[in-house]
């Protein structure tokens, strides 16, 4: 490497090793990745919850009428068997809740943007809810 080579090289790391750590600088204070969101578990709220239900009337809402007799006349439908399963964790004190939430304008909710509204029953155990079952997802 001759004389002219090594100036050169001498005052390219010269002018740029402060660029390079000015970069570095910027890129680690301002272009911070914003903290994850805080997704919750079940869809519906306490404040989704719009009124307390019987399992009975629950099952007498949604009993489907078909008038070409392809979904089954009992609860809903299809879903029977699904809704059989959630009535199995019932115990004596849990109270079923109908619920409704815009699932498109919910920030906790992420994973589920394509739903638009989304309706369904909780189960509150200790007024807590401790499932949930799908009724309509628009």
């Amino acid at each position: 490497m001759t004389w002219k080579e090594s100036t050169a090289c001498f005052l390219a790391v010269l002018i740029l090793w402060p660029l390079v750590i000015a970069m570095l600088a910027y890129e680690g204070l301002f272009n911070r990745r914003p903290p994850a969101p805080v997704y919750r578990e079940w869809i519906a709220t306490p404040a989704s919850l719009t009124e307390q239900l019987s399992r009975e009337r629950i099952e007498q809402l949604e009993i489907y009428s078909d008038p070409l007799n392809a979904v089954p006349a009992v609860p809903f439908g299809h879903l029977n068997d699904a809704w059989q399963r959630f009535c199995q964790q019932l115990q004596e004190t849990d109270q079923l809740w109908a619920f409704r939430i815009d699932a498109s304008q919910d920030t906790g909710l992420d994973y589920d943007k394509r739903y638009g509204i989304v309706e369904g029953y909780a189960l509150l155990r200790g007024g807590q809810i401790y499932g949930e079952f799908y009724a309509r997802m628009d």
